[in-house]
């Protein structure tokens, strides 16, 4: 007759509370969760990793009692809730969202330079803050965020990476308006527009600069235009970076 051998066993519960030091080689068997650990002589059972099929030690990961369906593991936490997937990364400094709700639908949260991002047409320059979309896009609605000046007067600086819109009121005189921060990428415009609310005299920029230099502005019926006291005027200057020099246009459009 075979003789009959049993393995050293208890509860999960059990185990953890009574935390063991198997010998070198013995199992111990989790009779609730049919989960193997097997002892090396030192290493306190709380400690231990359990079987993974002779692979090695390998923790098993738990899933979480208050989401369903929640799975985390050391490092990188997934959640799958709802037809939602969800990942963050440990120690990458970064993460991203997936949702179900549309075909093709992605969020992602780039950080750090050694951001990713996978989705195809999409690239992030995580260094300059430029995200390049090589594909047809598609708003419902755009809003674009509007900076104020005051005052006006002398070389009054416009940071494009505060925005690309400027609202000035009580213009102080005509001044020069220095556009900071304009990318310097070859082959590339960026539209600036300063909206200039109009006193009893009206004034504009007589001057630009581009990160402080200055730079001849091409304007629409090639001439410079004027203020137009007590209204608004809104100028726009398109400015275009070609084989490393500066192009700039101009226009200006009055209401009220």
């Amino acid at each position: 007759m075979a003789s009959l051998i049993k393995l050293r066993r208890d509860t999960a519960s059990n185990w953890a509370t009574v935390n063991p030091t198997l010998a070198s080689g013995e199992p111990g068997l989790e009779t609730d969760t049919l989960k193997i650990k097997y002892g090396n002589g030192s290493t306190a059972w709380n400690s231990l990793s359990y079987s993974a099929g002779g692979s090695g030690g390998a923790t098993v990961p738990t899933a979480s009692t208050s989401v369903l369906g929640l799975v985390k593991v050391d490092g990188t936490t997934i959640t799958i809730n709802a037809g939602v997937i969800s990942a963050t990364a440990g120690g990458g400094g970064g993460s991203g969202t997936v949702g179900a709700g549309s075909t093709g639908a992605l969020a992602f949260y780039p950080s750090g330079t050694n951001a990713v991002d996978d989705a195809q047409g999409l690239n992030w320059d995580s260094v300059n803050n430029v995200l390049t979309v090589s594909a047809t896009a598609i708003f419902q609605q755009t809003s674009e965020l509007l900076n104020t000046k005051t005052l006006a007067t002398g070389i009054v600086t416009h940071d494009f990476s505060t925005g690309a819109i400027w609202y000035h009121s009580a213009i102080s005189s005509s001044f020069t308006a220095n556009f900071t921060n304009i990318p310097t990428t070859n082959n590339r415009t960026s539209v600036v527009t300063l909206i200039m609310s109009q006193g009893a005299t009206a004034f504009i920029p007589g001057a630009i600069q581009i990160n402080g230099v200055a730079q001849t502005v091409s304007w629409l019926g090639s001439s410079a235009p004027t203020g137009n006291a007590n209204k608004t005027d809104i100028l726009a200057y398109t400015i275009i970076r070609v084989n490393s020099t500066w192009i700039v246009t101009g226009s200006l459009s009055t209401y009220g």
